[in-house]
């Protein structure tokens, strides 16, 4: 299943990704498409759990980049502003069951961490 999102905060868009789920965990289940079924637009995590696949972790590579003429036009981004591109991947153990590229435009986002140090 692929789809494709475009997130806006008072009417600018803050956010596109486009994410993919494996049709050979989802096809014929009640989760198959994110925002039909009783599961509907819950998110990734409650989803899974639905079907057997318990959602353990996930992998986000981050990185900044100048964007394609395509996205300066759909996130209407200003010449010169990078994005920042995230990588997600979601895992049940060794099994992926989601991945999306989402694009941001790097003027209108802070992105800030927090992690426990052991």
């Amino acid at each position: 299943m692929r789809t494709q999102y475009l997130i806006r905060m008072d009417g600018q868009p803050v956010s596109a990704s486009l994410s993919w789920e494996p049709a050979r965990i989802t096809a014929g289940t009640d989760v198959e498409d994110p925002h039909e079924g009783p599961l509907a637009n819950t998110g990734i995590v409650p989803r899974m759990d639905a079907i057997g696949y318990r959602v353990t972790d996930v992998r986000e590579d981050v990185e900044g980049r100048m964007p394609h003429a395509e996205e300066r036009e759909r996130l209407d981004i200003a010449a010169g502003v990078p994005l920042i591109e995230i990588q997600q991947t979601f895992y049940s153990g060794d099994t992926p069951v989601q991945a999306a590229d989402i694009t941001i435009p790097a003027d209108r986002y802070r992105l800030s961490f927090r992690m426990p140090v052991e």
